[in-house]
């Protein structure tokens, strides 16, 4: 069976509060800030997104192997003191907010 790792960032947006971890439309589980979990992962087609309210991160296709290790990580889009930055995703970019990338 393979794995999906997912890594949250340490930034300071949302620093107190979780990001929920959908994979193919359910939550599999909720992440802190700073840190790593392991969930099993069936080979094929996946689709994954972290969410946090109303916003979320874009879908991310992943094509997983048998016993592959699939590592994802999860962080803000807001960097620095940018209030207005923050509401402009809030209203326009709401699956922007997040990001997911490989690593």
């Amino acid at each position: 069976m393979a794995t999906l790792l997912v890594q949250r960032d340490r930034g300071y947006a949302d620093a107190l509060r979780a990001y929920d971890i959908e994979l193919d439309g359910a939550v599999i589980g909720r992440i802190n800030q700073g840190e790593v979990l392991r969930f099993p992962l069936s080979a094929g087609s996946h689709r994954l997104r972290v969410k946090i309210d109303w916003c979320s991160s874009e879908t991310l296709d992943l094509h997983v192997g048998t016993d592959e290790t699939v590592s994802v990580r999860a962080e803000s889009n807001l960097r620095g003191a940018m209030v207005f930055l923050a509401i402009w995703y809030v209203l326009f970019a709401r699956d922007q907010y997040l990001r997911l990338s490989r690593f």
